[in-house]
């Protein structure tokens, strides 16, 4: 196909294909703009079909075409056509025999022989605004019909040709791909939009992951917590990515903290894990959510919020406290957290014999004689307040 065609629409094709990816805001407008350029159809318009809210089982989708997009078509008269005329458009997919269906191109003659269809009310409208000869070439995603762009030409002009057909035929995927990305983008940008109008101002961390645990949202309070919560749980530690994220600086930190609880949050059975930390405790909530993009498509989403408790150290622990060395600080986080001498050595990478002797410097400073006297009495001197 694209080496018959290209003897007539070479370097058009080559052009048009170079800066249709370029238009991220109307993409539909810039579709239309882009066959006039480089093909001379002047006389367009695009009609995306609108879905309705979805039925997992059927997958329905409205009838009506909506939200339609002209260029040098008066839109007045397409507001007519949607009030009165659209039930009588013999291109919509449905009214197609079924022999039809599947084409990605059609013109009248395709649909009816001339005769009868200048029977037809459609024609008398159609033919009332001068657009007597109809091409309609379809834009499909996994094999159904999501818009269809139609061009027209007047009594005066030539009636379409075969020619015509196989560059439309050409057209109608490459647009479909990038009319698709187009919607997948749109429907993104609705989903941010709710996501940051809730967690924007809020006094917890919302974290949006998609099946694979990848950030796809966040706002900044979940990120100020997961920056903090990663001087605790991920210090010394080598982070093991388990999802498919092409890291950037906007969601580092929360992907390396989702990477490393992202499945305890998501598979615990309460819902909710809790990390005491010996300044702030940290909590994590996951609620999955069934999401249904813009095609019908459903995957589930996991929505986490974050909330930190920060705990006021008395001045007592504070005098302790700044005895400490800093590996001997270090070590009495991972007590007051629960960790095992055991757990601390590897995590520290250095022997159980040098874990044990920081311990007895701690027990020393605190003046106790076993770790659940420590705990005991480093809790004492903790006073949690919510913040």
């Amino acid at each position: 196909m694209l080496t018959t065609i290209s003897k007539q629409w070479g370097p058009q094709i080559l052009a048009f294909m170079e800066q249709l990816p370029n238009e991220t805001n109307n993409f539909p407008q810039y579709v239309l703009k882009l066959l006039a350029k480089h093909f001379k159809f002047q006389k367009t318009l695009i009609f995306p079909y609108a879905y309705a809210s979805i039925d997992l089982e059927k997958r329905s989708k409205r009838d009506a075409l909506s939200n339609f997009v002209t260029l040098n078509i008066d839109s007045k008269l397409m507001m007519e056509y949607g009030d009165k005329v659209s039930k009588f458009d013999i291109f919509v997919p449905k009214r197609l025999p079924a022999n039809l269906r599947s084409r990605k191109v059609l013109f009248t003659r395709d649909v009816m022989s001339a005769e009868r269809y200048h029977s037809t009310e459609y024609y008398a409208y159609m033919s009332g605004q001068d657009m007597c000869n109809q091409a309609c070439i379809y834009l499909t995603y996994k094999k159904e019909v999501i818009g269809n762009i139609c061009v027209f030409r007047s009594s005066r002009e030539p009636d379409f040709t075969e020619q015509e057909r196989l560059l439309m035929e050409y057209l109608s995927g490459a647009i479909s791909n990038q009319y698709v990305a187009f919607l997948q983008r749109t429907g993104d940008v609705l989903s941010q939009e709710g996501f940051h109008f809730f967690f924007r101002n809020s006094k917890v961390g919302g974290i949006m992951l998609n099946s694979r645990l990848t950030v796809l949202m966040a706002n900044s309070m979940a990120q100020e917590h997961c920056r903090l919560f990663q001087n605790y749980f991920s210090k010394d530690k080598e982070h093991a990515s388990r999802s498919s994220y092409q890291r950037t600086l906007k969601h580092e930190k929360i992907q390396q903290i989702i990477d490393e609880i992202g499945l305890d949050v998501i598979n615990n059975e309460a819902g909710m894990l809790s990390f005491s930390m010996l300044q702030e405790d940290f909590y994590f909530y996951c609620w999955p959510i069934i999401f249904i993009n813009i095609f019908g498509d459903v995957e589930t989403r996991h929505l986490i919020v974050s909330s930190r408790i920060e705990k006021k150290l008395s001045d007592e622990f504070y005098y302790i406290y700044d005895t400490l060395t800093q590996r001997e600080s270090e070590i009495l986080r991972y007590v007051l957290a629960g960790s095992k001498n055991e757990e601390i050595a590897e995590i520290l990478h250095v022997s159980i014999f040098t874990i044990r002797t920081h311990i007895s410097n701690i027990y020393n400073k605190f003046d106790v004689n076993s770790r659940s006297e420590l705990l005991i009495k480093a809790n004492n001197m903790l006073d949690s307040e919510e913040k």
